[in-house]
């Protein structure tokens, strides 16, 4: 019997990663899915979670989809032209874009809470060209890990749950 990996730690903002990668597990696993994501499906079944609640949401989950299919061909779009730049995917939870589009130059940066990074690394190893940063996108910090140019930033579904300072 495999382990499955606890979420526990993950509240709030942090716990929202599970209905994205709810919504690719759930579309990949579709006799004609929109997007195929093999490594949600993966990660999915590894975790301690439960996905029940959101079963119901299936205009939330082709939502997801069809915004995931888009930002896949907009960061494709730009590799196209700039095949070794940086992409800053803020907010990353669960996100697998890499895995799907990855060209063998792009250097590729996660920017998320420390939790989301801890969870992460239990799926998704490091390298030179592929990196974690370990820290929430509000703490403008995070830029000084990243040198080079030309840069790309994605933000899939973080910006719409971010709260203004009042």
């Amino acid at each position: 019997m495999q382990v499955r990996e606890p979420t526990d730690q993950l509240t709030g903002v942090a716990e929202t990663l599970m209905i994205t990668l709810y919504a690719r597990a759930i579309e990949t696993r579709r006799p004609d899915p929109i997007l195929s994501d093999a490594k949600a499906v993966e990660i999915a079944e590894r975790l301690d979670y439960d996905f029940a609640k959101y079963e119901k949401g299936w205009g939330s989950q082709l939502g997801c989809v069809l915004r995931v299919r888009t930002y896949d061909q907009i960061v494709q779009n730009f590799l196209e032209t700039y095949p070794s730049a940086v992409i800053v995917n803020l907010g990353a939870g669960m996100c697998t874009r890499l895995s799907r589009i990855d060209n063998g130059e792009v250097h590729w940066y996660e920017v998320d809470f420390p939790e989301v990074i801890a969870l992460r690394r239990k799926f998704f190893q490091e390298n030179s060209r592929y990196q974690f940063i370990a820290q929430s996108i509000l703490d403008f910090t995070w830029m000084d890990a990243i040198q080079r140019q030309p840069l790309k930033g994605t933000s899939g579904s973080v910006c719409h749950r971010l709260q203004r300072e009042r």
